[in-house]
């Protein structure tokens, strides 16, 4: 049998010998085909081998390397020569839409890499150490410090920038236009890097990113910064090492690092500049610049700046604080960095009005506002902040009396607000959680924390005042017993921190602060403007802020942080009752009306005003916080320290700050007039009922023989005890409760009189004593009139009269009135008080003798004698 047929017999019984399986038996399931039973290969394991991984990994991987080299050639590149060509700078625009000036980089010089070398050579040096150690032997992208980044952003599921070159960052702040952070952008950039590599050489690139990287304070480029912070001009003078370790540090973070921007951004620049000396003394990968002695030497000496450099070398342009007021908004509310904001073209629309802006500017130059009430030496300085008070929007700002970009802006200066947060942490409380008014009655005397004893500005106290009178007067004692007793320290705490959003910090839970406002840290005119807006929008607080939105060169619009949105109506938040607001308004417009309020000789304005003054201790600073039914109008003026002396004027909130803000606001209006309003609804304030002393008074009526008493009406809750005296010193009750504002006695007893009146007179003595029904233990509850006299008289009987002689004797007699013809004439008539007239008609004279006297009752006749009289 050859093999042939062996095979086919062999074939036949193993097919006889074949038994039906189910499907399970005869596929088995997936698992068992892939990886087989008991550790046995599967059916599809020989697939998915190693050979199967290593496949999909070069192909996935190829893919990516495709896919990223087709993103990086994409790159859209800029010649370095055409760069003075483009403008990717952000512009501003006011409320109308108009531009008003640019935000980011605006200044640059231009200076080329082989003067640096002649005059600098060092300083192309310590860019190179901070920022790219590796810049002359890479070819534009450092692949070890890039893949050193990309795994640290994946660990931290971020998309930050990293492992970029100097090479990069030419490409990224200056070549680029597409700024978002994402993969596809930071491949871009490394094609340019790639691509620039291509074109141009070392110095080129570098002398590129010297000239154009950010420094700050709106200047770009290396030649310009060294003017703005050292007065240099690098084609002819040289940097000192520790200048040169300033400037190279920079540019990590212009802002963060900015010494003329307060004094923490100065610590921040000394520590910088110290980190980048520490850097120049390195050894590793490139020789030092200076020795480690150099370096602690260098790190303990000034930084050298000087804000005269800043305002020598930057031009000056229109609106910089309100400027620098929206760059600071900007780094709070959205995600655009300074980088983004100097290259990409952004369009600001913000809320300013140019022409009130104008005029606070103008307010800090006039020297007549700064006049203190007696002579100072040193500097005064002044923060402005105006609000719209229905939607937020700042309208203006004051950065100080000699702002210059990337100085201070002293509208965010942190100052002591003295008595002006009276009315946020006390006054409003009070009237919102205890129900107190304009009247409600208080008691200024001395009043006692512990062992500290609160001082009226005055040195005096007032007695018995109204709440009123405590606003408008500014009276310290009260006002700290009003905190203690009545609104409490965390009730008051929570208005200012939690409600009001103050910057107040746990240490200002205490009298001294919140009640007269010596705080840790202070507040600022765009937190004070703000939280006063409360008081004129009905009792809502609005947001302040100066940007209503951003859009790109594109003109999509770009969206704030999340929970940094602000809509058209300033994202009102209810703070106070419209009731409570109008009150504290009712109250506050006396302090620049009344008489005696402490703004009342600096304020005079047409339109209707309401604030407060405040003064902090020893009059180094002074507030004016003030609104009208629109605007709210905060002003801060303060002793600033110049080269370490710190200025001696004297200043209240009534002197300096009043007449700031009266300049402003006059000039602002513009004569324009605006009444406030009294919300829907709300009542006018009710004085608390007060107990008087009856204002008693008394008269005996003897033709009934009766004590008539009267006084003033009061409330119906007061009843009266009638009180007699028959010696005015022992007094009895006559009658109790007796209501109403009148009382009869009638139970005297008259002496009795003779035919002329003999039998004398007699005297009762009464008083009055008013009670209150309704008494809660805060007010007297009985006040007593003071004792009144009534004479009671002896009713006299009526003699009857005698007839008159010739001369019209005795007097009282009865006149004879007879003619000669023997005949009475009675034509005279009567006169007015009915009785008849019996005076008598001279017949010859033909003259009438009748008399019209309305007073007289007794009986009066004519004399015929006299002929003609009129009695």
């Amino acid at each position: 049998m050859d093999d042939f047929q062996r095979r086919n017999n062999q074939r036949r019984n193993n097919q006889q010998s074949f038994q039906p399986r189910t499907r399970t038996e005869r596929l088995g399931s997936r698992v068992s085909q892939m990886s087989g039973k008991n550790g046995k290969k599967g059916k599809y394991s020989r697939f998915f081998n190693k050979k199967w991984f290593i496949l999909v990994g070069l192909t996935s991987l190829l893919l990516i390397v495709g896919g990223c080299s087709a993103v990086m050639m994409s790159a859209n590149v800029y010649k370095i020569e055409e760069l003075e060509k483009l403008n990717f700078s952000t512009s501003v625009f006011d409320e109308k839409g108009n531009q008003i000036g640019r935000v980011g980089t605006v200044y640059r010089e231009y200076i080329s890499m082989e003067t640096l070398k002649k005059t600098n050579p060092d300083l192309p040096e310590a860019f190179v150490k901070v920022e790219d150690q590796r810049f002359y032997e890479h070819s534009g992208v450092d692949w070890f410090g890039l893949g050193r980044a990309v795994i640290k952003n994946v660990i931290s599921l971020g998309k930050g920038e990293g492992g970029g070159t100097i090479t990069m960052q030419v490409a990224r702040n200056v070549l680029l236009q597409d700024r978002t952070k994402t993969y596809t952008r930071k491949l871009k950039e490394i094609g340019a890097a790639l691509n620039i590599e291509r074109q141009y050489n070392k110095d080129k690139i570098l002398e590129t990113y010297l000239n154009y990287i950010d420094f700050g304070n709106q200047v770009a480029g290396i030649e310009m910064a060294a003017k703005i912070y050292f007065g240099k001009d690098l084609k002819t003078q040289t940097l000192e090492p520790q200048e040169i370790a300033f400037l190279a540090g920079l540019p990590k973070a212009p802002s963060t690092y900015n010494p003329y921007r307060s004094e923490k951004g100065m610590q921040k620049a000394i520590e910088r500049r110290n980190v980048v000396l520490m850097k120049m003394a390195e050894t590793e990968d490139r020789p030092p610049i200076i020795s480690v002695a150099e370096k602690e030497k260098l790190q303990k000496l000034p930084l050298g700046t000087n804000e005269e450099y800043l305002a020598k070398y930057s031009k000056q342009s229109k609106y910089q604080a309100y400027t620098n007021q929206v760059l600071k908004e900007i780094e709070n509310r959205y995600n655009l960095d300074d980088e983004e904001l100097n290259s990409n073209g952004y369009k600001i629309y913000t809320g300013i009005d140019t022409h009130a802006q104008q005029v606070v500017e103008e307010a800090l130059q006039k020297e007549e506002l700064f006049e203190g009430k007696e002579s100072y030496e040193g500097a005064v300085d002044s923060g402005i902040t105006l609000l719209d008070s229905k939607s937020g929007l700042i309208r203006a700002i004051g950065g100080g009396r000699n702002y210059k970009p990337g100085s201070r802006n002293r509208a965010r200066e942190l100052i002591q607000p003295g008595s002006s947060i009276k009315p946020l942490t006390v006054f409003a409380p009070a009237v919102q959680e205890k129900g107190f008014n304009p009247y409600t009655p208080l008691e200024d005397k001395e009043y006692k924390v512990g062992d500290w004893s609160p001082k009226n500005f005055s040195g005096s106290y007032s007695g018995n005042v109204t709440m009123n009178k405590a606003v408008y007067s500014s009276l310290n004692v009260v006002t700290v017993k009003m905190l203690m007793e009545d609104v409490k320290l965390d009730t008051a705490y929570s208005y200012g921190k939690d409600k009001l959003k103050l910057p107040l910090v746990p240490q200002d839970k205490g009298p001294a602060a919140l009640a007269l406002g010596g705080l840790t840290h202070g507040v600022n005119t765009i937190s004070m403007a703000q939280a006063f807006s409360t008081f004129p929008n009905n009792g809502q607080m609005v947001t302040a802020h100066t940007i209503t939105k951003i859009v790109d060169k594109n003109g999509t619009e770009i969206k704030p942080k999340d929970g940094q949105e602000i809509n058209a109506k300033g994202n009102p938040s209810k703070v106070f009752s419209p009731q409570t607001a109008w009150y504290m308004t009712l109250m506050m417009k006396e302090v620049v009306e009344n008489p005696g309020g402490t703004a009342h000789k600096a304020v005079k304005v047409k339109t209707e005003v309401a604030g407060k003054t405040g003064t902090i201790q020893e009059e180094n600073a002074g507030w004016f916080v003030g609104y009208t039914p629109s605007l709210v109008l905060a002003v801060n003026v303060f002793n600033d320290t110049v080269d370490g002396v710190k200025g001696t004027a004297k200043i209240t909130g009534g002197s300096m700050p009043a007449k700031v803000f009266n300049y402003v606001l006059k000039n602002t209006l513009n004569g324009k007039v605006e009444k406030f309003k009294k919300p829907e609804g709300v009542p006018d304030p009710v004085p608390p009922f007060q107990l008087k002393a009856p204002n008693l008074s008394g008269s005996y009526n003897a033709d009934n023989n009766s004590v008539h008493l009267s006084w003033q009406k009061q409330d119906g809750r007061v009843v009266y005890t009638i009180q007699r005296s028959e010696d005015g010193v022992n007094f009895s009750d006559l009658q109790t409760n007796v209501s109403g504002n009148s009382f009869t006695d009638t139970s005297v007893q008259a002496p009795n009189g003779g035919l002329f009146g003999g039998g004398g007179e007699k005297s009762y003595y009464y008083k009055v004593i008013a009670t209150d029904t309704q008494a809660s233990g805060s007010g007297p509850a009985q006040q007593s009139s003071g004792a009144v006299q009534v004479i009671v008289k002896a009713k006299q009987e009526q003699q009857q009269p005698q007839p008159c002689d010739e001369n019209g004797q005795p007097e009282g007699c009865i006149p004879q009135t007879n003619d000669q013809n023997g005949q009475n004439d009675n034509d005279n008539g009567p006169n007015n008080n009915g009785n008849v007239d019996q005076g008598g008609e001279n017949a010859a004279a033909g003259e009438d003798n009748g008399v019209n006297n309305a007073d007289n009752t007794g009986w009066i006749g004519g004399n015929r004698k006299n002929g003609g009289d009129n009695n």
